[in-house]
């Protein structure tokens, strides 16, 4: 999902890049940052999320205007913590939870920040669309919340826990909803079964062509990534 472009600024985090729409991207993460929730790390930044989201609610709608079709899409994990306020704005809307054991999850995490490239890359992007004082504030407090860990094991112990907290919020998100979970292994290992189970969940027809060409989209390397 996204652009050619998009998925060349990405692939400093997996060689088979992100394929995730920057527009989203973009815009959900300016708002994490503007209330806190990334700044700062904070628990219950729910409300000022939400504030934000109805500030700007035309920005919003006109972006989930300019991207929908019969069959669309977006992806970015951080998502959930604006979802709630924004599935208002999407029409009939249906949800696709991909996760992954939290062990790899982690490891994934840390081979990305161990390396200064991609803190670089990465700080790059936020420095795109944050202004100034709220990007320093950003980073600022990223470096505090890496010094306060102190070491590696309780910097995976704080990765745990923050993964944790977001499968939590998903689950108690979806529940109400149109939605199916997958596990990143069955998907890998199983992957027909699984792109079967999509098509009838999303209650469409595929041709057999475009079944054959979701599976050889699929890479088995990813789960190292």
């Amino acid at each position: 999902m996204g652009s050619e472009e998009d998925l060349r600024d990405r692939k400093f985090l997996n060689k088979f890049g992100s394929y995730e729409a920057m527009d989203f991207v973009i815009t959900n993460y300016y708002i994490l940052a503007l209330s806190g929730e990334l700044s700062h790390f904070k628990k219950n930044n729910d409300h000022k999320i939400e504030i934000l989201v109805r500030y700007w609610s035309n920005n919003i709608k006109n972006l989930i205007k300019k991207n929908e079709a019969p069959l669309w899409g977006w992806k970015d994990p951080s998502t959930i913590y604006t979802i709630p306020y924004i599935h208002e704005y999407l029409t009939n809307p249906y949800y696709i939870c991909l996760k992954r054991n939290i062990n790899d999850i982690v490891d994934s995490i840390l081979r990305v920040v161990k390396n200064l490239s991609n803190i670089r890359s990465i700080l790059y992007l936020s420095f795109r669309f944050l202004d100034s004082k709220t990007f320093l504030k950003l980073v600022w407090n990223y470096f505090i919340e890496f010094v306060k860990k102190g070491n590696k094991k309780k910097f995976k112990n704080y990765l745990t826990k923050r993964i944790i907290e977001v499968y939590n919020r998903i689950n108690s998100f979806v529940m109400d909803k149109k939605y199916i979970c997958l596990n990143l292994d069955d998907l890998i290992k199983n992957s027909t079964l699984v792109i079967k189970n999509l098509t009838n969940f999303l209650e469409i027809n595929p041709s057999d062509k475009q079944i054959s060409d979701a599976l050889s989209f699929i890479h088995p390397e990813i789960i190292h990534y």
